[in-house]
């Protein structure tokens, strides 16, 4: 879960994270922290065809990623890569400038969601952003259309985790600010730290060296608070359970 998600995520409300380069640099200089890389996050819908699936569309930088997420450890196909190889697999389809390289880009998906759409890398598939509010008008060829792009599949992923697997894709960061449309802005920043059991304390240093609001800094045990209450949960259902049977053999 870890390899996957980061220690420590830093967020802004509103959607004008632009000085994103000052933040990193910031938590950077803290001996705690190993690495930090931006990213970009929305909510799409990715189709091969007439086959369509909901995903989680995350846009990161390729020569960043790979120091605060395991990313490349999890990439099999079309083969094992290395931190310094995953730039090769994830190119942009657009210069720092936004101006085009003549390519599609490329795409990153998981394994579950490869089955599910029947794609192997080299595939086209085709990402969606649907419109807020959109009705069955939207699809008209009167209405506004949601916006879409093509993208090449570059490669496939298997975390072990069945919901990252089946919903996570991956894009380069540029391609996803330049389908968005929002210039060079982020929806938040990665951080690695040393010690994961640090992360709530170093959560709170960091959002307080950042002058506190409208940066919010949340640790991973936070991020994932609804998995670890249904484990606690589950935990405490089973003991109750084996508490029943060890009475109900005391007793017979």
């Amino acid at each position: 879960m870890l390899g996957v998600n980061a220690h420590i995520l830093i967020l802004k409300y509103g959607l004008d994270f632009s000085e994103y380069r000052k933040v990193m640099k910031v938590t950077e200089a803290m001996d705690e922290v190993v690495a930090a890389a931006p990213f970009v996050f929305n909510e799409m819908m990715l189709a091969r065809g007439n086959r369509l699936s909901g995903v989680l569309v995350k846009g990161v930088d390729p020569q960043r990623v790979g120091r605060v997420l395991d990313l490349p450890q999890h990439i099999e196909k079309p083969h094992k890569v290395t931190q310094n190889q995953l730039p090769e697999l994830l190119q942009p389809s657009v210069d720092e400038k936004g101006r085009s390289l003549g390519r599609l880009p490329g795409i990153i998906i998981g394994r579950v969601l490869a089955e599910k759409l029947k794609a192997k890398v080299g595939d086209v598939m085709r990402l969606v952003s649907p419109l807020s509010g959109l009705d069955l008008a939207g699809w008209t060829a009167a209405g506004d259309l949601p916006r879409s792009r093509d993208f090449r599949v570059a490669g496939v992923f298997f975390s072990g985790f069945n919901e990252y697997d089946k919903r996570l894709v991956y894009v380069h960061m540029r391609d996803a600010q330049s389908f968005l449309d929002q210039g060079d802005v982020v929806t938040g920043v990665d951080l690695k730290i040393r010690d994961v059991f640090q992360a709530r304390v170093l959560a709170r240093r960091i959002a307080d060296s950042l002058g506190g609001s409208p940066y919010r800094a949340i640790d991973w045990s936070e991020l994932n608070r609804n998995l670890f209450t249904a484990l606690a949960v589950q935990k405490v259902a089973l003991i109750l359970v084996i508490a029943i049977i060890v009475v109900c053999l005391l007793y017979t």
